[in-house]
């Protein structure tokens, strides 16, 4: 690699100065909250957050770095055919507006709740939204661990930044203002956050646009090399990429997310009136699409680039998720700054949903266990001074968790993290449907919602860790490595087609 595809020492300043904008944006968050320190504050911005802030920061929580390098090279790989999600969100986000939305605002008001699974309580018993606690937690934990390795992993190895500085580093400033800051700090760095994952993903797709001569060309390029299907109706339930599974199963993710997760519905509570919440929530649709179709230009370009040189076919990468950190140096490397933007862009992903964990998590230990517990012993509740105490406690706590969770990852094999990845839909599908009985079906108790829990918990996570173990072998769209220099390639130059049996975006449908 050339001295201009590497990591300078302005693309590292670049970086840092994202990372300390948004420790900035916490300790200014906790200046502006220091003589009214109370759990509204610290949970829910004492509900006076804007819609603007709050919808960039719906967007923000579940858009990992994952998705970030992992969707253009599956694009780069399987074609088109994956931003059919883009449907999902009009079918799903509308739902959680009208349905679900509304109930949680309104018990926010009359209950003055925090954790969404106080409703659980509410509507069947203690022990069902104790079941809900534990699944939320398994998953956030999980996820957040494996949503800070897995980037950290693909681009230490392509920009030669050390792996345990850039998960020590990235998840310390993430833990420091989320933990100071409380919901303010939160929101507002996943605004800032989003600007600069637009933003880097722009530089990337005018400059990938650049090099590949023109939109038009790189289309032509792109239809050449038989990357431009998009929808495909076959019903085989086992394809790679259906229009039925990414538009009906992303549809019922989008809901389980948006509907049943803490992480968002904390901020549904952060804005006071029901309607501004709901406008909150639907920009989210546009903004999804937006960026689906920024991450199909990346991986567009991407391919007119290297077309007939695949980098990983040709050695130049060792995984499918470095292709698109490899394609940046290359791109954006001569431009001072700019591959340290877009490895800011990457790492906003991760931030935004580590912060949006870790404080969700609090929320959830301190309502659903500790003032419970709190509660019932001493037959008062817990001061507002005391209680924003232990949250700031618990947010560091879960944030060291974190960060040591990602550590721990290098130990494990592929199987495993993506075991521990598809513990995220394993739990959040149960979790949802016992908000639908809740919600739409009166009649149901408590026993019977328990009884769905366990079960569909146990009957999905049967078929889901079975699936882990099942040898399933996704034919990709050819590549060529004929226009590689053949001082980089030992191998003879040759058109081929392969196949896959991993993947390395198990994440990108939490998009």
């Amino acid at each position: 690699m050339s001295e201009n595809e590497r990591f300078s020492t302005v693309d590292s300043v670049v970086f840092a100065l994202s990372l300390l904008m948004s420790a900035g944006i916490g300790v200014f968050a906790a200046w502006q909250s220091r003589n009214h320190a109370t759990t509204s504050d610290y949970y829910v911005g004492s509900k006076q957050m804007s819609v603007i802030p709050v919808s960039l920061s719906l967007l923000a929580s579940f858009i990992s770095a994952i998705a970030v390098v992992g969707i253009p090279a599956e694009i780069f790989y399987y074609g088109m055919e994956y931003i059919t999600y883009v449907l999902s969100p009009l079918l799903a986000i509308p739902v959680v507006c009208w349905v679900f939305l509304p109930v949680f605002h309104r018990l926010g008001d009359e209950r003055n709740i925090t954790s969404a699974y106080q409703y659980l309580e509410l509507r069947f018993n203690r022990y069902v939204r104790l079941m809900g606690t534990l699944a939320f937690t398994v998953m956030t934990f999980l996820y957040m661990a494996i949503v800070l390795y897995t980037p950290s992993l693909a681009l230490s190895q392509v920009t030669g930044i050390s792996l345990w500085l850039t998960i020590v580093c990235s998840g310390g400033v993430c833990t420091f203002y989320t933990a100071i800051g409380g919901m303010k700090a939160v929101v507002w760095t996943d605004a800032l956050q989003m600007g600069f994952l637009f933003l880097g993903l722009l530089a990337l797709g005018i400059g990938g646009l650049i090099t590949a001569g023109g939109f038009a060309n790189a289309w032509e390029i792109a239809v050449k090399g038989g990357r431009t299907q998009i929808f495909n109706f076959d019903p085989n339930p086992i394809v790679r990429y259906s229009t039925w599974a990414t538009v009906v199963g992303g549809s019922f993710m989008t809901l389980s997310l948006y509907a049943s997760n803490q992480s968002m519905i904390q901020r549904y509570l952060s804005i006071k009136k029901s309607s501004h919440a709901q406008i909150a929530v639907l920009l989210n649709i546009p903004l999804k699409i937006v960026l689906v179709l920024l991450l199909a230009l990346c991986a567009l370009v991407m391919y007119a680039h290297h077309w007939d040189c695949d980098p990983l076919l040709a050695g130049y990468v060792s995984k499918s998720d470095q292709i698109v950190p490899y394609f940046t140096l290359q791109v954006l490397g001569f431009i001072p700054g700019a591959t340290g933007l877009f490895v800011a862009a990457c790492y906003s992903g991760a931030l935004s949903t580590i912060s949006s964990g870790v404080n969700s998590l609090a929320a959830v230990f301190l309502c659903d266990f500790i003032k419970t517990y709190y509660d019932d012993r001493h037959s008062r509740e817990m001061s507002e001074r005391k209680a924003t105490r232990i949250s700031k406690i618990l947010a560091v706590t879960f944030g060291l968790i974190t960060i040591a969770l990602a550590l721990m990852c290098q130990l494990f094999s592929n199987s495993v993290v993506r075991l521990a990845m598809s513990l995220f839909g394993m739990l959040g599908g149960p979790l949802l449907g016992v908000f639908i009985l809740g919600i739409l079906f009166p009649k149901v108790n408590s026993y019977g919602a328990a009884t769905g829990l366990i079960t569909s918990t146990i009957v999905i996570g049967f078929v889901g860790i079975c699936a882990q173990f099942t040898d399933h072998s996704w034919q990709k769209l050819a590549v060529s490595i004929d226009g590689c220099s053949s001082a980089n390639n030992t191998t003879d130059l040759y058109s081929v087609s392969t196949t896959s049996n991993s993947s390395s975006t198990e994440a990108t449908t939490l998009l």
